[in-house]
């Protein structure tokens, strides 16, 4: 027991290539603890979903290409394909021809910021857009495909 009636504690974690250690009274545990730790899962869960669309980006079916490479190609394809809502369409029509069959948002953002492209300024208004257009559509739990309409206006063959 410190001075102020406190229980030093003495606490080891290592989780996911962090590692803590804290040795401190009971007071700072209970406050601050918990949302390092909850930080920390953040940040391993951010590397983790990282790491899997880089290996999407290097594993692409039938020798396809990179996300920078594909985001390119649709952009001499269509001038459009430059705004934002469409952006979000190519990247999430090609996480789908990556094997990925249920998207979110994130997992959208995720890949642009994984292939270091700029990010999208509103990445739920552009699903929103790309629903009222008929290109994606939420199915469940929060979310979306890429619709068969969004694989034709893209002039891309939708993976089976």
């Amino acid at each position: 027991m410190n001075r102020e009636g406190n229980y030093n504690m003495k606490i080891k974690m290592s989780c996911g290539g962090f590692e803590l250690e804290y040795s401190g009274d009971e007071q700072f545990a209970k406050e601050s603890l918990c949302s390092l730790v909850s930080e920390m899962k953040s940040i391993i869960l951010t590397e983790e979903k990282t790491l899997e669309l880089e290996n999407t980006a290097q594993n692409m079916p039938n020798g396809g290409m990179k996300l920078p490479d594909f985001l390119e190609e649709m952009k001499k394809n269509s001038e459009r394909n430059s705004k934002d809502y469409r952006k979000f369409l190519v990247t999430a029509a090609w996480l789908h021809i990556g094997g990925k069959n249920k998207l979110q948002t994130a997992d959208v953002a995720s890949a642009l910021l994984a292939n270091r492209i700029s990010k999208l300024s509103n990445p739920s208004d552009s699903l929103a857009t790309n629903i009222k257009y008929g290109h994606c559509e939420r199915v469940e739990n929060g979310t979306f495909i890429v619709t068969q309409e969004g694989f034709q206006d893209l002039e891309l063959q939708m993976p089976e």
